[in-house]
Order: C-alpha cells, then structure tokens, then sequence
C-alpha cells in the first residue's frame, strides 16, 4: 500500500483480524505478533504500537488485576492504594522479565524483524500509572493539594518509566508514551505545567538522547498546555479532537520537528456513515497539511470496526492528499 496521510491508531482492533478477543490476544506473543502483523499488512501503517491495552502493563507487574471488560478489552480492577507514599517502595521493573512485559518485547521484535514499520512498546506516563495504582479521584485531589507526597510520587515513576526506555530502546524498539491521567480539563493548567510537564520531560529523555525521540500520545483539551508539552521533547504528539485545533497546531508551527497527529473524532469511523467520514478528511486534511510533519489520525479504531471502512478511508485521504 502506498504511503497515506491517515494513520490508523490499531490496538484491540488488531485482534480482530486473528479472529479472537482482545483480551485473548493481550495474553499470547503468538497472538500479538500475528495480529499486529497482518493488521499492518492491511493498512500498511507506521508505526506500529505492538500492544492491545496501553496504561496497564506496570500496574499489573506490580500486583494489580487485570480482568476482561464486557467488550473484551484488558480492565484494572481496582487501585492498589489509597495513598501515594506507597509507590515510592515499588521495585523496579525490567521489561525482559517483569509481567506481562516479556510478551510484549517478543512480539515487538518478531515485528520489527520481518515488517518494514517502525515497531513501538507502549508504555504508561506517571499520571496514568498513578492513577491505575489509587484510582483517579485520588490522584486528582492530590494534585489539586499540590502534595509533596504526590510529585515525589510522579518523579519517581517518571524515573522508572525512562528506565524502562532505556531498557526498550537497547533492544531496538521504540518506546511510545501514553498519558491520559493528565488530560485537560481534569487536570488543570497550571498544575499540568507545573507536576506534569517535570515529570514528562524525564520520560522523553532516554529517546532525545538516544537521537530517536518518543512519541508522548494526551488526549483532552490541550490548547491551553501545547507549548508545555512540546518543550517537554516528544517526538510525536496528537492534536485531540477535543481542543482547539486551530490554536494548537498554530503552537505546534513553532516546532516542526515533532510529528503531530491529528485525530478525527473517535465516532466518525465508528459509524458506518461514508459521507461523514469523508467530510472530516476533507475539513481536516488542511489543517494537518500546514504542518510539516501532520498527519491524520483515526483515534483509536475500535475493535469491530470493519476494516473495510477503514481502507476507503486510507484511499480517501491518499487520494486528497496534496504533500506529493
């Protein structure tokens, strides 16, 4: 398939071209392995994120449970703790032996040995390991109290997650940073800027040195924090659909080097509705082309998504594509 503007963001979706659960999947690096695969093969897209649930890898090598939702997908099953000091006497991990994390790293290499695509290992930020470990409204209210506790906290498996890169990128995989806990408006402004950028900034450190800069996906409303974020190092980043897009990708013109995806609405390939799905590219793809690095993205593609659809949407976009 010829290079295309729209990226498709595949993780449960992959299981679907194996014809098992995602939850099934998420257990079994044959499994992984050959959904990824052949959903690359079918779209053709890169990178490829060699995972089906993304926030809950750390939190179960640490004791949590993990348990299939109604759809399927991989669910944390409750906090941990009730308070942060705790997380700072959690061990260390190591992505060869701690949880499930040697299943991912077996797969990501299969992948990365025999498809043409960069292959990345997702891995949570500190906000979302955080909250899988006390639940959200405790972090939440932590941080509204600017507690001590919590930064120390926040620092700590900031350190470990870029440990945990390092680790990643010396096997020649691409570590990708995902960090919903600190979306706006939830959290706010100002204690984005001021706990969560420190923390992400040590995130991303490991790949600007190693000269491979990691892609950090946040969602919400973050026109607000843009320049924030992009001075923390990513080397990717989304442009959510539920900020202002045109603020946002005016602050991204400052930094041309970072990748920026812009994603459509996570309804629009949801719905079997063709003439939507065309509308958006076609309000989109204008903005994303002021972007030297834009492209479109998808949002998650939900599991039962025919990929049919998502194919005409690759055609489409390809096809209006002007970036020749």
């Amino acid at each position: 398939m010829s290079h295309s503007i729209l990226y498709p963001a595949v993780l449960e979706h992959a299981a679907a071209f194996v014809q098992k659960s995602p939850w099934e999947v998420s257990r079994d690096a044959d499994l992984l392995y050959a959904a990824h695969a052949r959903a690359r093969d079918a779209y053709g897209h890169s990178p490829v994120t060699c995972g089906i649930d993304v926030y809950h890898a750390e939190v179960e090598a640490w004791g949590g449970r993990v348990a299939p939702s109604a759809g399927g997908v991989p669910a944390l099953a409750g906090a941990l703790f009730d308070e942060p000091s705790p997380i700072l006497d959690l061990p260390p991990l190591e992505v060869m032996v701690s949880g499930r994390f040697p299943l991912l790293v077996n797969a990501a290499r299969r992948l990365a040995a025999d498809r043409d695509a960069e292959i990345q290992v997702p891995l949570a930020g500190p906000v979302s390991i955080a909250v899988g470990l006390l639940g959200f409204e405790t972090v939440l209210m932590e941080l509204a109290e600017d507690s001590e506790v919590m930064r120390a906290a926040l620092m700590f498996l900031a350190r470990h997650q870029a440990a945990l890169s390092r680790q990643l990128l010396a096997l020649g995989l691409h570590p990708v940073f995902y960090e919903s806990g600190a979306a706006p408006p939830l959290v706010s402004p100002d204690i984005f800027r001021a706990a969560v950028v420190p923390a992400l900034t040590v995130i991303l450190q490991p790949g600007r040195e190693a000269g491979a800069p990691s892609a950090c996906i946040i969602g919400g409303d973050l026109a607000g924090v843009a320049e924030s974020l992009f001075q923390a190092g990513p080397g990717m980043v989304i442009c959510p659909a539920e900020t202002d897009r045109r603020i946002f990708m005016e602050t991204a013109k400052k930094f041309p080097a970072v990748a920026v995806r812009v994603n459509m609405p996570a309804n629009v390939l949801a719905a079997d509705d063709e003439r939507l799905l065309f509308a958006e590219i076609d309000r989109l793809l204008p903005l994303t082309l002021e972007h030297p690095r834009g492209v479109l993205g998808t949002g998650v593609v939900p599991y039962d998504c025919d990929p049919e659809r998502v194919r005409r949407a690759l055609r489409y976009a390809t096809l209006k594509n002007t970036r020749r």
